[in-house]
């Protein structure tokens, strides 16, 4: 299965819909969101998506905007703010904040652990955890990005939105 995952969206409705279309091309199977999604207008539009849905809270009160929306979607999951995940036999951890991604990763529970926060793309290992920041949907710090995971590989991809 291929994973979509994506962060920092900051009500960037036509950055959003770029994302999701380049997503969709990619034939997902699933979707996580790292937080600070903040519009009620993004939540709904996760809610209207045709695979499953895994948000974290970010530092913009996604909690408040995100949870109802989420808890009345069947395909969509708001997990506070920690998500604990096994997508096809992988063992995943979703945060906000780097340093709480840090610290799971040095659990070593978890094959992946995704994190956003800081607007900017990442990748690194701690032992046998890999750790992702899929960068900004926002476009603030640099072009949009996102991440596409193979499950069955482990192999991850990070695609940036082209200027037009």
């Amino acid at each position: 299965m291929k994973i979509g995952i994506i962060s920092d969206t900051h009500d960037h409705v036509w950055n959003y819909e770029k994302v999701i279309a380049k997503l969709k091309e990619q034939n997902i199977g699933a979707l996580i969101h790292c937080g600070d999604i903040c519009a009620p207008i993004i939540t709904k539009r996760l809610t209207e998506l045709k695979f499953p849905v895994h948000c974290v809270s970010g530092n913009t009160n996604d909690e408040y905007t995100t949870l109802k929306l989420c808890s009345n979607s069947e395909n969509t999951t708001h997990h506070g703010n920690i998500a604990e995940l096994e997508l096809d036999r992988l063992k995943i951890a979703v945060v906000h904040y780097p340093i709480l991604a840090e610290a799971l990763a040095h659990t070593q529970k978890y094959d992946f652990v995704f994190h956003g926060h800081t607007h900017i793309k990442e990748d690194k290992i701690v032992g046998n955890t890999r750790i992702i920041n899929p960068g900004e949907i926002l476009g603030l710090n640099g072009k949009p990005s996102f991440v596409v995971l193979d499950s069955q590989t482990k192999k991850v991809e990070f695609f940036e939105l082209e200027e037009e």
